[in-house]
């Protein structure tokens, strides 16, 4: 009788591991992989060692996209993307140099899909957020981080699964190709060591939210989880290329040691602007329940699956750069006690999914 209930147990449990898989596979529409037979002939001079996937949330999809002329959302996803990048690098030993070990930190990626006003175009959107460390036994050293976008032009509605594969391999080549250039020109630099084993654990655990509009921190921001952890990557002797235009004119970030021109976010004198494209930066502000979000956005682009979920939004790269938030409370004069004020968000103001990156509709 312990045995066979032993073996019911146990036939219950695979059971379970095999629904709890199946259910993982089914959870999105489309599942980004790399192409493998595009690194072929690339030839970079350091060498992989692992690929952690450190995004807050890797069950969330990266984007969403309209299918043909459809009006359901198809949602876009990989909850096992470390594995499966450190599986197909660990194939490909010949395009490496295996001299300098590389851990790949991916902190965010994210997928639009825009279709132009007229209907003619469509693209595909990536982007993507990356730390890299010079690998070690006991010790890991933060050597360079980026923010890299790039478009992939979609063929036809029936090849869009081939399209987003294809967009999501050319963007880890283009930006293992910046990595590549970073280390040629300013050679290996360390920028901050870790302890390897407390390193693992952070990238593993889902802390709580540190930052809020009292306590943020002035300097570059890579990613939106950064600026979630209130950890800029860059906090000194940065420049723009137009310092009095932050927030009104596309402009370009430089730093010290850094051939990366883009970041995720900029915070200066605690007021965050965040990148929307084509070099700009639009402010973001704190409403009074704790999100983060972008005023008035207004967009000239068709994007798939806006409200109510974590798909991104196509944005308009001349947004308005006002950032009055509307508040209310009730009448001081009468004898109830005043309400705290409550930000009343309007159709066109986009919070920021701390946990995708993405920008999401406040109102359903």
């Amino acid at each position: 009788m312990m045995i066979k209930n032993k073996l019911s147990i146990k036939r219950s449990l695979l059971l379970i591991a095999f629904v709890a898989a199946s259910l993982s596979s089914l959870a999105f529409d489309y599942k980004v992989s790399i192409l493998e037979k595009s690194f072929e002939d690339e030839n970079f001079n350091f060498f992989i060692q692992k690929v952690v996937d450190a995004r807050l949330n890797k069950e969330k999809p990266i984007g969403a996209l309209l299918e043909g002329f459809s009006l359901n959302k198809e949602t876009v996803g990989n909850d096992s993307l470390g594995y499966q990048m450190t599986a197909l690098f660990n194939r490909k030993p010949e395009i490496f140099n295996a001299s300098l070990k590389v851990l790949m930190v991916i902190n965010q990626l994210n997928l639009r899909f825009m279709k132009s006003a007229d209907g003619k175009k469509e693209e595909l959107e990536f982007s993507i957020a990356i730390d890299y460390y010079q690998s070690g036994e006991k010790s890991c050293g933060l050597l360079y981080q980026q923010f890299f976008k790039f478009k992939q032009p979609v063929k036809s509605a029936t090849k869009i699964a081939k399209d987003i594969d294809k967009g999501f391999t050319e963007t880890i080549k283009k930006a293992l190709t910046d990595f590549k250039k970073q280390i040629r020109t300013n050679k290996v630099i360390v920028r901050k060591a870790f302890d390897t084993g407390m390193l693992f654990q952070f990238l593993e655990n889902t802390p709580a939210q540190v930052v809020n509009n009292q306590n943020v921190q002035d300097g570059l921001y890579f990613s939106c989880k950064d600026l979630y952890f209130n950890n800029p990557g860059v906090i000194s002797n940065y420049s723009f290329t137009d310092s009095t235009g932050l927030g009104q004119t596309p402009l370009i970030v430089k730093a010290p040691g850094y051939l990366m021109e883009r970041v995720y976010a900029i915070v200066r004198s605690k007021r965050i602007f965040v990148y929307t494209g084509g070099g700009n930066y639009k402010e973001a502000v704190f409403g009074d329940d704790g999100n983060l979000f972008i005023p008035s956005i207004v967009n000239n682009l068709l994007v798939a699956g806006t409200k109510g979920s974590s798909a991104s939004i196509g944005i308009l790269n001349n947004l308005p750069s006002t950032t009055k938030v509307v508040t209310h409370a009730t009448d001081s004069t009468a004898k109830q006690p005043v309400k705290q004020p409550q930000t009343i968000y309007k159709a066109t103001d986009f919070f920021i999914d701390f946990e995708t990156g993405d920008l999401v509709s406040l109102v359903p």
